[in-house]
């Protein structure tokens, strides 16, 4: 599928062309690591999006059926667990978070 270039998964090191999560500084820059599954992002970082985006699917609901369930649901507020440290590229209260097409 042209629309969505098959790339690395930063956590499990699969090539695919499935949804992931990618966090970006206000330069464009990566701040941790690269683009993740949001599978992969709920579980290594810890991301409450990701975690929001996947809850109550099956397992199995990746690719295709995956990007159609999220372009189902509609916007929503995530909140984080606050972090004393704003240095910490994980520290998503502090992030800026937009959504990137493909």
């Amino acid at each position: 599928m042209a629309d969505n270039p098959v790339r690395p998964c930063f956590g499990c090191r699969t090539f695919d062309d499935h949804p992931r999560h990618e966090i970006v500084g206000p330069d464009g820059s990566d701040l941790v690591g690269g683009p993740m599954h949001m599978d992969c992002c709920a579980e290594i970082r810890g991301c409450q999006i990701c975690a929001s985006r996947r809850e109550g699917l099956p397992a199995h609901v990746i690719g295709d059926e995956f990007r159609d369930h999220l372009l189902s649901l509609p916007p929503t507020e995530v909140v984080h667990v606050p972090n004393d440290d704003p240095g910490d590229p994980l520290n998503l209260t502090t992030a800026t978070v937009t959504v990137l097409e493909g």
